[in-house]
């Protein structure tokens, strides 16, 4: 059998009339009164200064409610890094390439229902691949880590959203990655329970800690760092 992957207040003078809005249609009068002559014709060039100062206050209202509003958005909150069930174990990845260097690393780690590292591991990769590719590979050596070490009921968490919608598309038949995906399926299949979840990299960022921190393949059970 398959297994499932799991408001601002106004104070109005009489009559109803937005008192601020007299205030400044008198200022407005005001300013234009003074840039007439005796003649009570306005000159060009201070007709252009009074609607230019016009213009810029009218700005500036637009600016400041602006700013309001923006601050009165909830900004997004901050993931945390969540415990698997009891009986699961969950698995976080990553990878990281360098152009310069022509390779890359890719890295994860196991954790309990307490948050204890089961192990860990870095492998080194060679050759100039997409980040897409590299995360890819990551995510089939976390898997094939985790059916080594006969877990039954995994989790497997990772912050490239690319690989984690295209392990279980499996209409993608063209595409770099789609032999990776391939294996991963194949690989899931020999597991009671999994779950592919797709988290910030704030949540990640351990994982990420060990696919570049050195330059050669090593792992193990307690933290290196």
């Amino acid at each position: 059998m398959r297994p499932k992957p799991m408001q601002t207040q106004q104070h109005r003078g009489k009559g109803g009339n937005n008192l601020s809005d007299k205030v400044r249609g008198n200022d407005h009068r005001d300013s234009a009164k003074s840039a007439e002559g005796s003649s009570g014709i306005m000159s060009p060039v201070m007709a252009g200064t009074w609607r230019e100062k016009s213009s810029l206050s009218y700005l500036h209202n637009i600016d400041s409610q602006c700013l309001n509003n923006a601050n009165q958005i909830q900004q997004p909150t901050e993931q945390e890094w969540q415990a698997p069930g009891i009986n699961s174990i969950k698995i976080n990845f990553d990878a990281t390439v360098s152009l310069k260097k022509n390779c890359g690393g890719v890295g994860f780690i196991a954790r309990d229902h307490n948050g204890l590292s089961l192990g860990w591991k870095r492998i080194r990769i060679h050759g100039r691949l997409h980040p897409t590719t590299a995360e890819a590979i990551a995510a089939r050596e976390a898997i094939l880590f985790a059916k080594e070490k006969g877990w039954r009921n995994i989790v497997v968490e990772g912050d490239c959203l690319a690989v984690i919608t295209g392990i279980p598309d499996e209409d993608d038949k063209y595409s770099v990655e789609s032999p990776i995906y391939q294996d991963i399926r194949a690989l899931l299949e020999e597991f009671q329970s999994y779950e592919l979840k797709h988290v910030q990299r704030s949540v990640n960022l351990l994982a990420h800690r060990i696919a570049t921190f050195c330059d050669l393949d090593c792992h193990g059970s307690s933290l290196p760092f």
